[in-house]
């Protein structure tokens, strides 16, 4: 896509994923007040994550009709050729529990590619934005990955729910022990993967996701300069896959211990 449009739609995208974001930190303020609802084991959806996602699928279809969406909460409408895939509260456990590590999380796929990319971190007011080609930025300062130059100096982000390989994931621990890497679980992706872009963290790393936990994140990563693995291969877009971004220097050597394919 015209790096013009990507400009055109990042401008108008960020304003609603901004407007979505002041909604998400107006629930997390009231948390008493939310209804909470299990939808399985250790995940949770409240009125904050229909409300936000509502509001997102209004305003992205208000400015750019004839769009597809998809929402984790609704699913898909529309086009899958041309869409906008939104989580509206990336990590509810955490929201729900009143930790701030939390994100709205909003990309646009389009010619089977990631065109544009917002995460916004509402309780510390931080906007992470990135278009293909155009960089990514913080807050409108530059991200770039922190290099690392090796394993033993890395932190990485992990993410697991119970619904996955339990024997798979700690098979990946005790690999990760034996390289010498230290890790966190941060129970947001979204957060994780802004977090790698940022230089916070040197990668970020899950055994399955649904698309709309990433896209946003990856393209961020990738435009920061780090190595953002293939996710929307075999359907990833309406079936999840798994999920790998590093800093450059330990991508491969990290692909490898984690077996990742």
């Amino acid at each position: 896509m015209e790096r013009r449009d990507l400009a055109a739609r990042l401008k108008e995208a960020k304003k609603i994923t901004l407007e979505a974001a002041r909604l998400a930190r107006h629930h997390f303020e009231h948390l008493h007040r939310l209804e909470v609802e299990a939808k399985g084991l250790q995940d949770f959806v409240s009125a904050a994550d229909r409300e936000v996602e509502a509001l997102l699928f209004g305003r992205l279809a208000e400015a750019f009709p004839g769009e597809g969406f998809l929402g984790e909460e609704g699913g898909l409408r529309g086009d899958p050729s041309a869409i906008w895939v939104c989580d509206p509260i990336d990590g509810t456990t955490n929201f729900l529990r009143g930790s701030a590590l939390f994100g709205v999380s909003v990309a646009f796929v389009a010619e089977g590619q990631t065109q544009v990319g917002i995460i916004e971190e509402p309780a510390a007011h931080r906007t992470y934005a990135a278009t293909r080609g155009g960089g990514a930025d913080l807050n409108g300062a530059p991200l770039r990955v922190r290099p690392c130059p090796s394993l033993e100096r890395a932190l990485i982000g992990l993410g697991f729910n119970l619904r996955q390989d339990r024997a798979a994931f700690m098979g990946a621990i005790e690999r990760l022990f034996d390289a010498g890497a230290e890790f966190r679980r941060l129970g947001s992706a979204s957060m994780g993967l802004a977090s790698v872009a940022a230089g916070r963290l040197d990668a970020f790393w899950q055994l399955h996701l649904s698309s709309w936990d990433v896209l946003a994140g990856l393209l961020l990563v990738e435009e920061a300069g780090g190595v953002a693995f293939e996710f929307l291969a075999q359907d990833g877009l309406l079936n999840g896959n798994p999920v790998l971004a590093a800093a450059p220097e330990i991508a491969t050597d990290l692909a490898s211990i984690l077996k990742f394919t």
